[in-house]
């Protein structure tokens, strides 16, 4: 019997060596890459979770009937879900209360009676008119009972998305607003109690939240972790697809390289050693 060479062995382990450093390279480049789709975006945005803040409930706004009316007055001892946004909106502001209406549907809880849903434009430009055809297109004839359409002057829509820790710019590039898109439950005496991100509010969820508010409870933050460790698009509530899709490739190329160097590993494996030591 031949004595064992130690050659081929080594130029295996230099081989794997040398797979491992391309797929870290690769890994490092995608990574970087991500880190780069990841960059905050110029424009100052973004939804502060500010729990336990009270809404200015005297500030002047204006409803749908061109009415001056304040948070107080429309509160009336209820909780409320406030909904910041803009009438004009052409990305998501729509989709916002059409999926929080469709939601709040499928409770056992009454709007109008139970709690009030109030829509606070924050753009200055717009009137109580666009705040009825926003009213309409939820698909009602007029404004659905329990909800409320305001517009404002700046000072007061300022007020309330600082107390509510809604921060918005004007999209210059694109036109109109920059914003984040979710929702505040507020408690019967104005108090943050609750925040829902994005444009999907589940059932279960509302109602517990609304029950909670109208016995005063002030909840914790919610995903205050998720919104920290991924990149969340305050413009569109959700994750950004690139950003998504970047993970999936990652991913995939690190499995990719893991299976060649298995593969590797298999083939340099004791079979190899035996075909080895038999020549």
């Amino acid at each position: 019997m031949r004595h064992r060479s130690f050659v081929p062995r080594r130029a295996r382990i230099m081989r794997f060596a040398s797979t491992a450093r391309i797929v870290a390279a690769f890994a490092i480049a995608l990574t970087a890459g991500l880190a780069i789709a990841q960059a905050p975006p110029k424009l100052d945005i973004g939804f502060d979770q500010r729990l336990g803040a009270t809404l200015p409930l005297d500030m002047p706004f204006v409803d749908t009937h061109g009415d001056a009316t304040t948070l107080r007055q429309l509160l009336d001892g209820r909780p409320a879900i406030i909904v910041p946004g803009y009438y004009q909106c052409p990305n998501l502001c729509d989709t916002v209360r059409t999926s929080l209406a469709a939601s709040l549907a499928r409770i056992d809880l009454a709007a109008g009676a139970d709690y009030r849903v109030i829509a606070v434009d924050i753009d200055p430009d717009e009137t109580s008119i666009d705040a009825e055809d926003a009213a309409r297109a939820l698909g009602s004839a007029a404004v659905p009972r329990g909800w409320h359409f305001l517009t404002g002057a700046p000072r007061a829509t300022r007020a309330l998305a600082d107390a509510i820790g809604f921060r918005y710019a004007v999209d210059k590039a694109n036109g109109g607003f920059a914003h984040p898109a979710g929702t505040v439950v507020a408690t019967p005496a104005g108090v943050v109690s609750r925040y829902f991100f994005g444009v999907e509010f589940p059932a279960g969820d509302l109602r517990a939240s609304l029950v909670a508010a109208a016995g005063d409870e002030v909840g914790s933050p919610v995903r205050a972790l998720l919104l920290r460790c991924f990149h969340f698009d305050p413009v569109t509530g959700r994750y950004t697809g690139d950003v998504v899709a970047a993970s999936r490739v990652l991913g995939g190329v690190l499995v990719a390289g893991l299976a060649l160097l298995v593969t590797r590993l298999v083939r340099g494996g004791p079979g190899a050693r035996a075909r080895e030591d038999a020549r």
